[in-house]
């Protein structure tokens, strides 16, 4: 089992505000329907793909940044 650090995620986004205020609702964490997530009460949810992510960024791997800038670009639109 490998352990992520989510107190940056938590902090940094305002849907986890709730549990920024609320410790007791932060405990009330549970596993999400087929395991895809981990889920608090109020419909605030972390998705396993984050998770896996933030482990292996805490591992110290460096993970390209996902773009969907080629999908855009063939629809005229551009990244800024």
């Amino acid at each position: 089992m490998k352990r992520s650090w989510v107190s940056g995620m938590i902090q940094s986004f305002r849907v986890y505000e709730p549990l920024r205020r609320d410790p007791d609702l932060f405990q009330q964490v549970r596993l999400g329907e087929h395991g895809a997530d981990v889920v608090w009460s109020h419909q605030i949810d972390l998705a396993a793909d984050t998770l896996w992510r933030l482990s292996r960024e805490q591992e110290g791997f460096t993970l390209p940044r996902l773009t969907r800038a080629p999908a855009l670009a063939t629809r005229g639109l551009e990244v800024l």
